[in-house]
């Protein structure tokens, strides 16, 4: 079994409020997102933590059409997120394993959220998936969004309980009845 991505098939439904703007990553507020989600997620002792949204846009010179290399930590703890990604055409998410660690470099968004990258010579390929909605993702590992065709939105909602990020094993464990 892949320890990077699963599709999930919930019994609820997520209705994004698309953001105004032209920013490539902005916080989602909370209370925007679906009653029945977070009922449902509730009901399985799962809350979601600072909540984003990405935006991709090809062909634009003030927008990026991709994601680069990154992890969405400061360390590697291989934490899973929801994501329900919105593109008129396939969104294809990539994770790796890093080569050399002199090579990992911390940063930090826009909006205050750090993060590890390293120079994509620097890592090797290991799995790869076209990401839907919605879908479970490992994003404490080094992954990236390979360049858009078309505008993609994706919201993302870090998991916690019990006042931690739910482990990639652990929320597998806990959706195991969701996957497919």
């Amino acid at each position: 079994m892949n320890t990077y991505h699963h599709y999930l098939k919930i019994p609820v439904t997520f209705t994004p409020v698309f953001p105004d703007g032209r920013q490539i990553i902005a916080p989602y507020e909370k209370q925007l997102i679906s009653k029945g989600l977070i009922s449902w997620l509730s009901s399985l002792d799962i809350g979601i933590g600072g909540a984003e949204v990405f935006h991709l846009r090809p062909n634009d010179a003030d927008h990026l059409d991709h994601l680069p290399i990154h992890t969405d930590s400061s360390n590697f703890d291989n934490h899973v997120k929801m994501n329900f990604v919105y593109s008129d055409t396939p969104s294809t998410m990539n994770w790796f394993e890093y080569k050399n660690a002199d090579l990992l470099e911390n940063f930090t968004t826009p909006i205050g959220t750090r993060y590890i990258t390293t120079p994509r010579d620097n890592c090797e390929l290991v799995y790869s998936a076209e990401v839907g909605q919605p879908s479970l993702v490992n994003t404490g590992m080094l992954h990236d969004i390979s360049p858009v065709t078309g505008p993609r939105w994706c919201f993302s909602f870090p998991l916690w309980q019990y006042e931690q990020r739910l482990t990639w094993d652990h929320a597998v464990d806990i959706f195991k009845e969701y996957i497919r």
